[in-house]
């Protein structure tokens, strides 16, 4: 008498890949989950640059790959028809170009993206591999602001650390292992933002007090890259916390100490760089904006920026350019034909949702908003459904990246490593959180 054996995602996949290969296969993920910032430490080939982080993923998204189509090819993840359909517009835009060389390779860093956010999907599948994977995600920013205090002081000393930039003589911003300071902080506020978030409530997985000590130490990363962008993004999260809790006080007669706290350190902080420089050379905030009579370059020129991009998209509305095409094709706006890297860097667009409209057209935009919707919005309708733990992590999730989608909107390419990886991880959890709901298992 025969007997049925329920096989779970766990053992189906196990009994095709060795214990030890999926061991590898893990730890090389968590190593390009380390390196996901990193630009510096990189290759290139044919003017285009291969990052730490692809190069230790490249195995992991192949064995994702081979356990995707053989285990979960009846499951895809979430928005994937529209990620998809986007995907399918963007080739087909790719001959729309004065630079093709460049658009392919933009085309295959998209794909690679989209390989990024399945092998997260298929091998980080349950409860277990979905928190150790978190837990190494959430302290990878912790051990990169961790660098940072080493490269400020080896700097202060007269070391040069991979610095990229200087504030003044003597005074380095750091930057990581990042092109620059704005993309380490851009970075560096997706982990703000989650340890923020969960900082606020007891979970098993990070002590809280352990989350509290890595958020000091995460802002105070933020603080030495001098980044005027990340700067005013905390300080609108600080701002916006601290109006409540002030009209907490008249309200329920609450006082946050935290947060007052942090208001007098950063009073405190103002008043030694006073003392140390002077007021006058706070100017450096404003430098750029056209305020204060400093100087409006850096203002006028992403206005400017903004302005060629989707000029580029109003000028051929329908028909796209594909991705790696907005940045010649704003060459051309400005009279210049653009046929290598050099020049394409020049006439980079901003804001990645205009670049991504002028990249694939209007009816192309249309299944790329739909997946960021999806991504936002459907786990949302998880939340009451799940564990007090799950639903934390999963709000900081989301809400690391609403912030980074806002903070984006300043700066260019929608292609960023970390943003993708960040989907995949969101990704996964959606996964694993529905397949307990579907099987009827509360352990989540």
């Amino acid at each position: 008498m025969g007997m049925n054996v329920a096989y779970t995602p766990d053992s189906r996949v196990e009994g095709k890949i060795q214990s030890s290969l999926i061991q590898m296969v893990h730890f090389l993920f968590y190593c390009g989950v380390f390196t996901i910032s990193f630009d510096l430490l990189s290759v290139a080939i044919g003017g285009f640059t291969f990052r730490l982080s692809q190069i230790f993923l490249s195995i992991p998204m192949g064995i994702g790959a081979v356990v995707f189509i053989i285990v979960k090819k009846e499951r895809l993840p979430l928005g994937f028809v529209s990620l998809f359909f986007w995907t399918v517009f963007l080739l087909l835009f790719i001959n729309n170009t004065t630079y093709l060389t460049r658009n392919i390779g933009y085309f295959v860093w998209h794909i690679f993206n989209v390989f990024l956010i399945l092998s997260t999907f298929a091998l980080f599948d349950t409860r277990e591999k979905f928190l150790k994977l978190y837990r190494y995600y959430v302290y990878s920013f912790v051990c990169l602001s961790a660098f940072s205090y080493i490269q400020f002081a080896a700097g202060v000393l007269g070391i040069n650390l991979f610095i990229q930039q200087w504030f003044k003589e003597g005074f380095p911003r750091v930057n990581g292992f990042s092109y620059e300071p704005s993309y380490f902080s851009t970075y560096l506020f997706i982990g703000w933002v989650m340890v923020y978030y969960l900082s606020h409530f007891q979970i098993s997985l990070i002590p809280q007090k352990h989350l509290k000590i890595m958020f000091y130490v995460i802002s105070g990363a933020m603080v030495l890259t001098t980044s005027r962008i990340g700067w005013m993004l905390m300080a609108g999260v600080v701002a916006f916390k601290l109006t409540k809790s002030v009209i907490g006080i008249f309200t329920k007669g609450r006082i946050n100490i935290k947060l007052f706290g942090i208001l007098f350190l950063i009073s405190l902080s103002i008043m030694g760089y006073q003392l140390l420089f002077g007021f006058q050379n706070l100017n450096f905030i404003l430098n750029g904006t056209g305020l204060q009579g400093t100087a409006a370059h850096s203002s006028i020129g992403r206005m400017q920026q903004f302005d060629d991009t989707y000029t580029v998209f109003t000028n051929s509305p329908i028909v796209g350019y594909s991705l790696g095409g907005v940045s010649p094709a704003i060459g051309e706006l400005n009279g210049v034909r653009v046929l290598d890297q050099s020049d394409a860097k020049r006439y980079e667009g901003i804001s990645i949702f205009a670049e991504v409209l002028a990249a694939s057209g209007v009816f192309g935009f249309i299944p790329f908003v739909i997946y960021i919707g999806l991504i936002i919005c459907a786990p949302l309708k998880l939340i009451k459904k799940t564990s007090y733990e799950m639903k934390h992590i999963l709000l900081s999730l989301i809400y690391s990246l609403s912030a980074l989608l806002v903070i984006l909107q300043f700066n260019q390419n929608i292609l960023r490593p970390y943003l993708w990886l960040h989907i995949g991880i969101i990704s996964a959890l959606y996964y694993v959180i529905k397949y307990q709901m579907d099987g009827n298992e509360r352990t989540v």
